[in-house]
């Protein structure tokens, strides 16, 4: 939780107070300057202002107090294990005061790389609100003073952030950019640049695949990015664009097709879909004539579901000629437990950072344990995500855990092994 004890924030409270930072100065030491009142003012030890590349966030500046733990400017990042990542789509709040109080901050590799204690951190828009970079903040000790009215002091001088950036990028080069991005994005919804992959879910009690995740992997070069874009970023992209419910439900179709030919009877095949495209009005032409006995459709924990009873509704007619709902990356989030609650899903994904060293790591297994419980008392199956050791394996299958999907039973591709695993 932010605090919100503070009266104020401590950083300057509008624009004209920061006048000075661009009087005689370079664009690049008026960002230094910004940096430093933010880093300052805030009591914090690091500040940056990162630029979103490809899959990475390249950090352009950055401003450290003497000795602090500090990652160099030029330095690059991957976007997907960061803290800016999950700011951008509402996994994390601006502004977290103690890093021990998340769980998945924890977690994150980066936590313990850079040392971070506290964070802040607000987006850098674009002309067409996109975001395109991060001004952050961190320390490597909680700082309980951080409140929303920092966050909003932030978004403040992000703003003028924004107005000394427009001098290396014009709005027409940005309209530009936007433009080829949606062409590209119209041609990969339509099929071009992209095709669906399996990925085995294995029954640990017979060793045969039971069911296969459906995946999208994309060969399509995007505008926007140097080498590449990852799946979940093609899938950012087309949320930015208003576009992700086309790319969802036509990469769910190219899944779904599979179950025709590329798929044995007694398998099922699930397919990802966001609560806004499970409740909308275009999941009936998704569904009609498929084998629903053989559909799962996970939503994933980290999707916010607006109206649980919405949920239920929209999908009920389906469950009941057979459909099944899995409940995706249960405990990598805050709500995990009340998630699965209201859902009532047939299957419980399990997280992979709660499998990963589940063999030397007596918490996990306690909690894995805990989880098929509750799984066995509800009437649901387990499936641990993210399996990448013979270790691991057993590990799971010795907590009461019914299923299992990860490197070590299958790579995703458009053929699968179906059957011949070794039981742990």
């Amino acid at each position: 939780m932010v605090s919100s004890s503070a009266s104020e924030s401590a950083l300057p409270g509008d624009l004209e107070a920061l006048a000075m930072l661009t009087a005689g100065t370079s664009y690049a030491d008026a960002v230094r300057q910004l940096l430093a009142v933010v880093r300052t003012q805030l009591g914090m030890q690091v500040a940056w202002v990162s630029e979103f590349v490809g899959g990475d966030q390249l950090l352009r500046f950055v401003d450290a107090e003497p000795g602090a733990k500090a990652p160099p400017e030029g330095s690059r990042h991957p976007l997907g294990g960061s803290f800016c990542a999950r700011v951008l789509d509402g996994r994390f709040p601006a502004a977290i005061p103690d890093t021990r109080a998340v769980p998945e901050a924890a977690l994150l590799d980066v936590t313990s790389d850079l040392g971070i204690g506290a964070y802040v951190g607000v987006p850098l828009l674009g002309p067409h609100g996109v975001a395109v970079g991060m001004l952050c903040a961190v320390h490597d000790t909680a700082t309980p003073t951080l409140s929303e009215r920092d966050v909003a002091a932030l978004r403040l001088l992000v703003q003028l952030l924004h107005d000394l950036q427009s001098r290396a990028v014009t709005a027409a080069q940005a309209v530009e950019d936007r433009d080829r991005m949606q062409r590209t994005m119209h041609a990969v919804i339509a099929g071009t640049g992209r095709h669906a992959v399996l990925q085995p879910i294995v029954d640990l009690a017979s060793g045969r695949t039971v069911a296969a995740e459906g995946l999208t992997r994309f060969t399509a070069t995007s505008p926007a990015a140097e080498g590449g874009r990852t799946t979940a970023q093609w899938f950012d992209d087309a949320a930015r664009l208003e576009l992700r419910e086309d790319l969802e439900l036509q990469a769910a179709c190219s899944v779904l097709d599979l179950l025709d030919d590329a798929v044995p009877r007694r398998a099922a095949v699930s397919v990802n879909l966001s609560p806004g495209t499970l409740t909308g009005d275009r999941l009936a032409d998704l569904l009609a004539g498929r084998p629903l006995e053989r559909v799962v459709l996970e939503v994933t924990e980290h999707a916010p579901v607006q109206d649980y009873d919405a949920l239920h509704a929209a999908l009920q007619p389906y469950r009941q000629q057979g459909l099944r709902l899995a409940v995706d990356d249960a405990g990598a989030g805050y709500a995990a437990l009340q998630h699965v609650l209201a859902v009532r899903p047939d299957f419980i994904k399990i997280d992979m950072a709660l499998v990963r060293g589940a063999d030397s790591d007596l918490p996990r297994r306690t909690l894995l344990t805990a989880l098929a419980d509750f799984a066995e008392a509800t009437s649901c199956r387990l499936v641990a995500e993210g399996v990448q050791t013979d270790g691991e394996l057993r590990a799971v299958a010795a907590c009461g855990v019914h299923l299992a999907q990860g490197y070590l039973l299958g790579m995703p591709s458009r053929a699968p092994s179906w059957s011949g695993f070794v039981l742990p």
